[in-house]
């Protein structure tokens, strides 16, 4: 797949191509829906755009907006999926201005557009005017495929980024991993911690992660990690260690199960596979080791 920045990178002359237009923030099941309908056309040239910021940071700053993943998510999954280009534009004043009209104008004028694929809630342009109904009377005016996709629904719910942060922070993981269709998962350097692990008999690797990625609400997980080629079990904390500290910072901590390497300044992933309890307060050292050792247990089973 490859990755461009502008419209001006991506030539008419490239040939005919099937154009999805979202912000695809966690590409979950919904998502990935609208991708496989720009792809299964051999003839047209698969082409997925973007924005960067979000929209919604741009437009309202004050908003503490976070993401699911990493933007390298977005390449990751798209790339599986068989995208042959991904343009990912800024989002700035001059693109907030722009009416409806005048984007399709403009994508229009750098883009030989055969097929236009969108999500059932799409809207864009300035003050959100560019409708469904709008997009759709563009594309038969220009002799242009549109296509709309439904709700992609889990029983009775619809499946969106916003439910999923909302089940991420009330512990629903399984039903997270559903809706996207893969595990929901934290990706960071380790850093050294406070050695408090080590010093209990458990190791922890702390993991660094950007600040405005989304995180599971406070408490112990089962968890897989991975690191280069190799998976390992691990129970993961999420939280303040309010036995120790008293600071609000959020720190993720992960005891790898049957390894004892020196992974500092290295990259590991940490998938989320179940929620085994809350974070707590404890008494004293004992009971800190004894829960631990219970966690290690239940995570195996």
């Amino acid at each position: 797949m490859e990755l461009l920045s502008s419209l001006v990178a991506f030539k008419k002359s490239s040939g005919p191509i099937a154009l999805a237009i979202g912000n695809f923030d966690g590409v979950h099941l919904g998502h990935q829906r609208i991708i496989e309908e720009i792809v299964k056309n051999p003839d047209l040239k698969s082409v997925v755009m973007s924005f960067e910021p979000h929209p919604i940071i741009f437009l309202n700053p004050q908003l503490s907006f976070k993401k699911l993943f990493p933007l390298s998510d977005q390449e990751q999954v798209f790339t599986k999926m068989k995208v042959q280009y991904f343009v990912r534009l800024k989002f700035n004043a001059e693109l907030a201005e722009m009416t409806y009209k005048e984007f399709l104008s403009l994508i229009h004028s750098h883009l030989d557009i055969k097929k236009i694929v969108v999500g059932y809630d799409f809207r864009f342009g300035k003050n959100k005017e560019g409708t469904i109904d709008k997009l759709s009377q563009w594309c038969q005016k220009n002799n242009i495929e549109f296509k709309k996709i439904e709700e992609v629904k889990m029983g009775a719910v619809t499946i969106s980024t916003s439910d999923i942060k909302r089940r991420l922070i009330s512990h629903d993981l399984k039903e997270v991993n559903k809706m996207l269709g893969r595990n929901y998962y934290l990706s960071g350097v380790v850093v050294r911690g406070d050695q408090r692990g080590r010093l209990l008999g458990f190791p922890t690797a702390n993991m660094l992660i950007e600040e405005d990625l989304q995180v599971p609400a406070l408490g112990v997980y089962v968890t897989q990690v991975t690191l280069g080629q190799k998976n390992y079990l691990g129970v993961t904390n999420i939280g303040k260690t309010p036995t120790f500290k008293n600071d609000e910072r959020i720190k993720i901590e992960t005891h790898i199960l049957d390894f004892n390497q020196d992974i500092y300044d290295q990259t590991i992933a940490i998938e989320f596979l179940r929620f085994l309890r809350d974070e707590k307060k404890f008494s004293s050292i004992d009971e800190i080791k004894f829960q631990i050792a219970k966690d290690i247990e239940e995570s195996q089973k």
